[in-house]
């Protein structure tokens, strides 16, 4: 339905403090807000503001304390595995796991952890609204000094940036880091899994077509024609059951004379 704008930005300033782990502040006033609406008379707005901490208090007692202090911290590990790595990311306010997120990172056989993790620093902070206080590292990156200046200024406020050597700090990066193993693992054995069923697919095919070995290339053709009178002959490819986009071509229908699909298809085919 239609919303004010000046309630629109009241909601999004309530969703910006909540992922910056200020869920204090919102419920206090939340209830603040539904008790002079409700001392007003206007009990529709104290109705909204009644349910939206409701929504409030149902989140916090969701979320999963990750530290006995109350740390606002973004933790990040980097995992390799041959030609992927992972970057997992644990996003904690007030000491409240606020989101855990995996990144995979494909063709990374070339570059070692810590170009690959100052590369997703300035990527990942260059996009988000959430600046933590202190960002703790797995392994150490490069430009430190800068990419700290960087976040300064983004954030407006000091960001430090850390590899623990001990206690609870050291055993979230080390969580974080057995995550993004797991991560890989799966995703591996997920590829595995989609390779094999591709195959299984081929190998129906060529039985189902009578053919004499499995189709690892197949090309397919079309015609089509606009207003009866421009043609374009269209061929896509796919290697190995996937589609390969850079293999597609176009064929402008060069015989004025081919009027049918048949003799345009043939056209085709033979160039």
């Amino acid at each position: 339905g239609n919303i004010k704008k000046s309630e629109y930005k009241e909601i999004i300033d309530i969703i910006i403090q909540f992922l910056n782990g200020r869920r204090k502040e919102i419920a206090k006033s939340l209830e603040k807000c539904m008790k002079l609406a409700s001392s007003e008379r206007r009990f529709e707005d104290a109705a909204r503001s009644r349910d939206r901490l409701i929504a409030i208090n149902d989140l916090i007692q969701k979320q999963k304390v990750a530290t006995k202090y109350k740390l606002d911290i973004d933790v990040l590990a980097i995992a390799l595995n041959e030609h992927i790595a992972c970057v997992e990311l644990f996003t904690i306010r007030g000491g409240l796991l606020l989101g855990k997120d995996s990144f995979i990172l494909e063709k990374t056989s070339e570059l070692n952890k810590k170009e690959l993790l100052t590369t997703f620093i300035k990527q990942y902070y260059n996009s988000t609204f959430r600046f933590p206080k202190e960002i703790i590292l797995s392994t150490n990156i490069y430009e430190k000094e800068l990419i700290k200046n960087w976040l300064r200024a983004k954030r407006g406020a000091y960001t430090d940036i850390k590899v623990p050597k001990k206690g609870e700090k050291k055993r979230l990066v080390e969580l974080a880091e057995k995550n993004a193993l797991i991560e890989i693992t799966q995703f591996l054995d997920k590829e595995k899994l989609k390779k094999i069923r591709e195959k299984s697919s081929l190998i129906s095919l060529k039985d189902k077509l009578n053919l004499n070995s499995i189709p690892y290339r197949i090309e397919c053709y079309d015609i089509s024609t606009l207003a009866g009178s421009h043609s374009v002959g269209s061929m896509v490819v796919f290697i190995n059951g996937v589609p390969k986009k850079s293999h597609y071509k176009r064929f402008k229908i060069k015989d004025i004379s081919a009027r049918d699909d048949l003799s345009m298809m043939s056209e085709v085919i033979e160039r």
